[in-house]
């Protein structure tokens, strides 16, 4: 077994970006899915804190995306995301900031604020990636689950107030890109900022491959995802995906 262990949700946005850099650096992981309300108790108890992603190597475990990130950057070098240079360092960590404390928030209460009011899509899109035990019990309780999560994430009312929080962050990415999907936010190759971008703003594109890759019966979440799709920003979210997003087979 590998001794990296990544504790997730396959659907959270926050933890495909930490699949996607141990998918960069080539590392061998495995995932344990979670069950959401016991998932709380678990990684309080591993690093004081309850959301996923946390990731566990050997006797460590690090808690919150930004910091497992940079931990894996630190540990192994190979294939980088952060910048050496001190200039383009404070850049790419800049805008992991931005995206992953205004983008990230912002999409989850959007997409949660319509999900969580829809009991039966909850349950097919959230467990979507669990084992069948998993699933078969997350069918007799992912109702009260998407109550919990609606009042956790303070969903309700939550859609225009979102909406102009997801607007001003692809605003601000095409801004950065000079509204072309070939060019990377900071530097010519692919980094951090990058990855954060582009997963966190992911489940309003849908890209091939991902984790939303999933129809969606909707009619406000299929409107914005046509909307973005049709902007700069969504054909640089693709891009990402088509052209950066490794896969690699997991233990």
């Amino acid at each position: 077994m590998p001794k990296l262990v990544l504790h997730q949700f396959p659907l959270s946005h926050y933890c495909e970006k930490i699949r996607w850099v141990l998918d960069h650096k080539q590392l061998r992981y495995s995932v344990n899915n979670q069950f959401p309300g016991v998932h709380a108790l678990v990684n309080r108890r591993l690093v004081g804190r309850p959301e996923v992603p946390v990731l566990i190597d050997g006797h460590h475990a690090i808690g919150n995306s930004s910091d497992i990130a940079l931990y894996l950057d630190d540990q192994f070098p190979d294939e980088r995301l952060i910048p050496g240079s001190s200039e383009a360092r404070s850049r790419v960590l800049a805008l992991e900031g931005y995206f992953d404390e205004q983008a990230g928030p912002a999409v989850r209460r959007f997409v949660y604020s319509f999900v969580t009011a829809r009991p039966r899509l909850f349950k097919q899109l959230f467990f979507n990636g669990y084992s069948e035990l998993a699933r078969g019990f997350g069918q007799l309780t992912g109702a009260a689950i998407a109550k919990q999560i609606a009042r956790m994430y303070r969903v309700a009312g939550s859609a225009a107030e979102t909406r102009v929080l997801i607007e001003q962050s692809c605003d601000r990415l095409e801004q950065l890109t000079d509204r072309d999907p070939e060019r990377y936010l900071v530097g010519d190759s692919l980094t951090l900022a990058d990855v954060t971008a582009a997963s966190l703003l992911g489940p309003l594109v849908g890209p091939p491959g991902s984790p939303w890759d999933l129809p969606l019966d909707v009619p406000e979440l299929v409107e914005l995802r046509g909307a973005i799709r049709a902007r700069p920003c969504g054909n640089w979210i693709l891009a990402r995906y088509a052209r950066d997003r490794r896969r690699l087979k997991r233990a």
